[in-house]
């Protein structure tokens, strides 16, 4: 799994409404919040990305751009975004190949991905890589602490 410090290069990825997105258009943002997490509708998984939906806000007036990014379908992603009134954009990883850029795919890729949050800057470098399997509010409140960081020391 990659972790702290290092690079990614400028990735290019599609969300799930089919926008094409690559790391260098975030220039002019503190940096790019990948959250992968195993699947949707799981309470857990639920349980995060709420967690991102009710700090968005904040994330975003401190710099941040938020991807939420799992294997499941375009389809199951919208259903997801829709019933939890998600306001950033979903990323339906079927290939696989962020999961496996950031190697967050568990053993044999059983039971989907890893739950990891990578705080990436715009040049492709990682800033932070948050892991806990458990405890979901811990993955938004390290990505605020990291972009308040990233703030004051601008």
């Amino acid at each position: 799994m990659l972790g702290k410090g290092d690079a990614v290069g400028d990735l290019r990825f599609s969300d799930s409404e089919g926008k094409e997105h690559r790391l260098s258009e975030f220039a002019d943002k503190r940096a790019v919040i990948l959250f992968f997490y195993p699947m949707d509708f799981s309470p857990g998984c639920t349980k995060e990305a709420c967690h991102f939906r009710d700090y968005y806000r904040e994330i975003c007036d401190l710099g941040g751009v938020v991807f939420g990014v799992s294997t499941d379908s375009v389809e199951r992603h919208k259903q997801f975004k829709e019933k939890h009134h998600l306001p950033y954009p979903l990323i339906a990883d079927a290939n696989k190949s962020l999961s496996k850029t950031f190697g967050v795919r568990r053993l044999w890729g059983l039971l989907g991905n890893k739950r990891v949050t990578f705080v990436v800057a715009p040049d492709g470098r990682i800033l932070e890589a948050i892991h806990s399997e458990l405890s979901m509010s811990t993955h938004v409140e390290r990505v605020i602490e990291v972009l308040k960081q990233l703030k004051e020391s601008q």
